[in-house]
C-alpha cells in the first residue's frame, strides 16, 4: 500500500472514529436535551471540525478518490466545518442535531462500505 493510500485510509479511520464519539456522546438523547446540553454540543461541534477536516483533506489530496466516492459527502462535510468555525457565532443547534441524527448514520455506513473495500 502506498503512503497515499495509507492517507487516505487514515482519514476514512478519522472521520469513522469522530462518528462513534458523536454516537457515544449522544447517545440515548433527544433534540431538547441535546440543545440545552452545552458540554454535549461543544463535543458534537468539535468532531464535527473533525469530519469536515478529513473531508477537506481528502478533496484536497486525494480528488480523484473523492470523485469516485459521492464527491458531495466531502463537500458537504467540509463546508460544514467552515460553518461551526468561522460562523461559530450563528450556528444553528436544530441543525447540528438533524445532521447528528438523519445524516451521519449514512456517512458511517457509507465510510466503513469504503474501507471494507479498502482491505479493513
Amino acid at each position: 500500500m502506498s503512503s497515499h493510500e495509507a492517507r487516505i485510509d487514515r482519514l476514512l479511520a478519522d472521520i469513522g472514529e469522530a462518528i462513534s464519539r458523536i454516537r457515544d456522546y449522544t447517545s440515548g438523547m433527544d433534540a431538547p436535551r441535546f440543545l440545552t446540553t452545552h458540554i454535549v454540543q461543544d463535543a458534537v461541534l468539535w468532531n464535527l471540525s473533525v469530519i469536515g477536516e478529513a473531508s477537506g483533506m481528502i478533496l484536497r489530496q486525494a480528488p480523484s478518490f473523492a470523485a469516485e466516492n459521492d464527491p458531495e459527502i466531502w463537500r458537504v462535510a467540509y463546508n460544514m466545518r467552515n460553518r461551526i468555525l468561522h460562523g461559530y457565532a450563528s450556528i444553528n443547534l436544530g441543525v447540528v442535531w438533524r445532521v447528528t441524527v438523519e445524516d451521519l448514520p449514512a456517512l458511517a455506513t457509507r465510510v466503513t462500505d469504503l474501507l471494507k473495500t479498502r482491505g479493513h
